[in-house]
Formats: structure tokens, C-alpha cells, sequence
């Protein structure tokens, strides 16, 4: 996203301290696994290729 010169916010998550297994986050990835992209129009992508496609 960088290289492409799209904006975006990187958001750091504390996987040892469980951070992707509040309800929260497996709101938006049940898979409880990162990387998770969200798109402005709520869309969700939690497979890295998916990402990258």
C-alpha cells in the first residue's frame, strides 16, 4: 500500500497478550489471525493474498 501510494493505518497488535482473541477483533477476523485488512467501505480481508491481490 505504501509503494502504491494508497493511505492507510497501521494498527499493531499484542498477539502474546491475546489481542486477536477479544470479541472485537474476532468480530472482524474469527480466524483470530493477522494480518486483517479493513477497507473504507467496511469490507474485510483477513487472508494475506487476498491483501495482496
Amino acid at each position: 500500500m505504501h509503494q502504491l501510494g494508497i493511505p492507510f493505518a497501521r494498527v499493531e497488535m499484542d498477539i502474546v497478550h491475546g489481542a486477536t482473541r477479544t470479541p472485537e477483533f474476532l468480530a472482524k477476523n474469527p480466524n483470530g489471525r493477522i494480518p486483517t485488512l479493513e477497507l473504507p467501505d467496511g469490507t474485510l480481508l483477513a487472508e494475506s493474498r487476498a491483501i495482496l491481490f
